[in-house]
């Protein structure tokens, strides 16, 4: 099989994860009745971590500031996100968790014991499961910026493991 055409399947495969993964998260809030996107998690998450402007989010998730606004507005009426004026800068506004953000986010489980990605790295075993996720973690070090996204990858990963 050429390069190209594994880079093609290899594409397709992390698309099939993707979409399954999305799908049962988005699953899971529904029955939770929480009326929350994936992508209003990873900006609570994010959020929830450091003071970030809509820009810097922009930057982190590599998603159009466009894109951000309407999810951010929605958990803003909501009052799970706070927007303040810096002081510095009065161009800049920060955002912040509020108390009912951080309440909301102990209750969202980023991965349960019935997640079909779970089930499936299960089935492959500690020793597979290892290798590929180093194989992945070396592919994406290749990638543009993969340095930078696997730090703040990192960071994301020790933050969540100090959650109580």
């Amino acid at each position: 099989m050429s390069d190209q055409q594994t880079a093609q399947e290899i594409r397709i495969f992390a698309s099939l994860i993707l979409k399954i993964s999305a799908q049962t998260m988005e699953s899971y809030l529904s029955e939770e009745g929480l009326n929350l996107s994936m992508l209003q998690v990873g900006i609570l998450r994010l959020v929830s971590r450091e003071t970030f402007t809509l820009s810097d989010l922009s930057r982190r998730m590599m998603l159009d500031p466009s894109t951000l606004v309407p999810s951010i507005d929605s958990l803003v009426k909501r009052g799970y996100i706070k927007k303040k004026r810096d002081p510095n800068d009065r161009r800049r506004m920060p955002l912040s968790l509020t108390d009912d953000g951080y309440v909301l986010l102990k209750h969202i489980h980023a991965v349960r014991e019935d997640d079909p990605l779970l089930i499936g790295l299960k089935a492959l075993g500690e020793d597979k499961t290892q290798l590929l996720h180093d194989l992945l973690y070396e592919v994406v070090a290749q990638l543009p910026d993969g340095e930078t996204m696997l730090c703040n990858f990192q960071e994301h990963v020790a933050s969540m493991r100090q959650e109580p």
